[in-house]
């Protein structure tokens, strides 16, 4: 039997980052062409002719009949913007020495479109000027590693999608722990809730975020804790990467001044109210 191949892209944080409308469906679909593109060195033109096959394992589409349908959808859900706010990258865009870009939208693909050839059906299309520009400027250490078939098709929802690829893109050099505040507002623009009225009070988004990260514990190689505190409405990730064992874990809130250290305590079991 054959080993299992990794599919894996080094993908701009840029792009990890921000804030996008995209499905879980979309978002594998984005990475699979991604990393055609990326093995392929196409970053200047940015073409790309993908046989539909290619993308099913990324997608996890290998149970549904439907496949082509939500390819379909998911190219078409491609064409509309991420929101980029970076300034570095921003900076690419500026016309003049005098002008600031603050806030930019680029669509991820410009022009897309199914076709075939005898019984190979094919996604064929081409990236954003946009992105193109983002991509041909690739600088060392903006990127995150993922692998695309391995954890990333067991995750459930969107948001747990996002949140995985935005906490991978933390991962520091000594590989032991890592911490990411994030504001209501950070969070609301990352999972593209638009202030939604379902989740507009501080409390009402928390189970959401609690699922995303139950999900993230379950079905990946990431173990994370979540620490609430209230009062200055932040939400706190605490990434372990040395355990023996992954436990149920309950959200912190914090209520008194605590350390770091007593945060990462006990790294198989739960936090102490």
């Amino acid at each position: 039997m054959s080993e299992h191949k990794e599919i894996s892209i080094h993908k701009r944080n840029e792009l990890v980052r921000g804030a996008n409308p995209y499905t879980l469906n979309a978002q594998r679909l984005g990475n699979a062409i991604y990393h055609h593109i990326q093995i392929n060195k196409h970053f200047e033109d940015a073409p790309f002719k993908i046989p539909v096959q290619d993308v099913i394992e990324i997608m996890n589409l290998g149970k549904s009949k439907r496949y082509i349908e939500l390819i379909k959808k998911s190219l078409i859900e491609l064409t509309k913007p991420i929101e980029i706010y970076n300034p570095k990258i921003l900076s690419l865009f500026t016309k003049n020495d005098k002008q600031t870009v603050l806030w930019k939208a680029i669509p991820f693909i410009s022009d897309v479109q199914l076709t075939k050839e005898g019984k190979t059906t094919y996604i064929e299309g081409s990236m954003s000027n946009s992105m193109r520009i983002i991509l041909a400027h690739s600088n060392e250490g903006n990127f995150t590693p993922l692998v695309l078939n391995t954890y990333l098709t067991k995750l459930q929802s969107k948001h747990s999608y996002v949140l995985y690829e935005y906490i991978e893109s933390y991962k520091n050099d000594n590989n032991r722990k890592s911490k990411i505040v994030f504001s209501f507002e950070r969070l609301d623009k990352m999972f593209n809730l638009k202030g939604s009225a379902k989740y507009k009070y501080f409390s009402k988004f928390l189970p959401l975020l609690e699922r995303s990260i139950e999900d993230i514990n379950k079905n990946t190689n990431m173990y994370v804790k979540l620490a609430v505190d209230k009062q200055r409405k932040q939400y706190i990730i605490y990434r372990i990467f040395q355990y023996s064992k992954k436990e149920v874990v309950k959200t912190v809130y914090i209520k008194d001044k605590i350390s770091d250290d007593e945060m990462y305590a006990h790294p198989n079991g739960l936090f102490s109210n």
